[in-house]
C-alpha cells in the first residue's frame, strides 16, 4: 500500500521531500549509467566510493547516489547507503561531472553535486545543489539540498 500511495502523495501541492539515505537494497549495478568511469569516483584513499544510479523511472526523480564508505563491519565490509530525496524519488538529473569533495575536520567528508529536482507540481525542474556530509568514523550521512 505504501508503494502505491507514495507516488500519489508526492504529486499533491505542497508535498515535501524528506532528503535522506537508505540501505543499498535498491542499488543495482545495472543502473549505473555508462560509461561507468564517468559516473563513479573514489575518495579518502579509495575507502569511499560514490556512484550515480539512474533507474529511468519515475521520470520525475530517477537519479540517486550510492555511497560505499567506512565504518567497516566485523567482516571488513563497508556500509552502503543510497542517497535519495524521499522513499522512492531521487533527482530528475544529477550532473556527476560537478561532484566535488572537501574535508571539514568538524563535520567529515563533504560532497556537493549539481542537479535538478522536480518541483511539487510534478513538472518543473528546479536547479539544486545537493550537499552530502559523511562522518567516516560513525557512518552518519546527512543530506541537504539548496536552490542554485
Amino acid at each position: 500500500m505504501k508503494q502505491v500511495l507514495a507516488p500519489l502523495l508526492a504529486l499533491l501541492p505542497g508535498a515535501a521531500f524528506a532528503l535522506g539515505t537508505a540501505d543499498c537494497d535498491m542499488a543495482r549495478l545495472d543502473v549505473i549509467p555508462e560509461p561507468w568511469e564517468d559516473y563513479t569516483a573514489t575518495f579518502a584513499n579509495g575507502d569511499v566510493r560514490v556512484a550515480a544510479i539512474d533507474f529511468m523511472e519515475p521520470v520525475t526523480g530517477p537519479m540517486h547516489l550510492v555511497i560505499v564508505s567506512p565504518p567497516r563491519d566485523e567482516l571488513g565490509f563497508r556500509q552502503c547507503r543510497t542517497i535519495m530525496r524521499d522513499e522512492i524519488y531521487g533527482w530528475s538529473w544529477l550532473e556527476f561531472s560537478t561532484l566535488d569533495a572537501s574535508y571539514d575536520p568538524a563535520k567529515g567528508l563533504v560532497f556537493t553535486i549539481e542537479g535538478d529536482a522536480t518541483a511539487d507540481d510534478g513538472f518543473t525542474a528546479l536547479p539544486v545543489l545537493v550537499t552530502i556530509t559523511l562522518n567516516q568514523s560513525t557512518g552518519e550521512i546527512t543530506v541537504g539540498e539548496t536552490p542554485r
